[in-house]
């Protein structure tokens, strides 16, 4: 996914839009959702996937999702079914305090129509499996001058945004998602496997709200 043009992100120059032009437009509707700052994964029926999809993970952080897709999760997805999401249980850049939960749904992926959901079907499957998607920030058809925000600011579940994703609401052939969706990210987030704690081992936890039960 690329960034937008004003993205404060500086590491990617070669990933950025010249123009949103053509990319959103005021006919089609847009969401703007929070960016969060985890493991980029997928859930399918069988499966656990971190960012690659070679081979499951096999980090200790991963341990959590494990457990929760075998004993919760499996038996519920469909086999055509792939729900992507940010995996929050390792602090990466970003302490978080009050989780709804560990695995964020972003977006879902359906392999057999080769079609990602719309939004407002990415929010029923979160929800008939139990997991939470991604903060909304707004909603609405497009006007760069009503999205073009800054991407600090308060996260829904801590102190800092990430940034976050624009992307239009409607269903959107794999082959296009590209050309559908953008992003725009703080600058200083975490880029380089050598700053990231993977390379060490050890891992501080992020947090999850009272109410939400582990």
């Amino acid at each position: 996914m690329k960034h937008v043009p004003w993205s404060e992100e500086d590491a990617r120059r070669n990933k950025y839009l010249n123009t949103v032009e053509g990319v959103f437009s005021p006919e089609e509707k847009v969401v703007m959702t929070e960016k969060l700052d985890g493991g980029n994964s997928a859930i399918i029926k069988d499966k656990v996937y971190a960012r690659s999809h070679s081979a499951e993970p096999d980090h200790n952080s991963f341990d959590y999702l494990k457990k929760k897709h075998s004993e919760e999760l499996a038996e519920k997805i469909p086999e055509n079914i792939a729900i992507y999401g940010e995996y929050l249980h390792a602090k990466h850049s970003i302490k978080y305090t009050e989780l709804p939960g560990y695995f964020v749904v972003f977006a879902v992926l359906n392999m057999e129509e080769e079609v990602w959901y719309s939004w407002e079907k990415t929010k029923e499957i979160a929800n008939l499996h139990g997991l939470p998607h991604a903060p909304e920030i707004k909603k609405g058809h497009f006007h760069e001058r009503t999205f073009k925000d800054e991407p600090e600011g308060t996260s829904e579940y801590g102190d800092t945004r990430e940034g976050y994703v624009l992307r239009n609401t409607k269903e959107i052939p794999v082959g296009e998602y590209v050309e559908n969706a953008a992003k725009c990210v703080r600058n200083g987030h975490v880029q380089t496997e050598e700053r990231h704690w993977r390379k060490g081992g050890s891992y501080e936890e992020n947090e999850l709200a009272e109410e939400v039960e582990k």
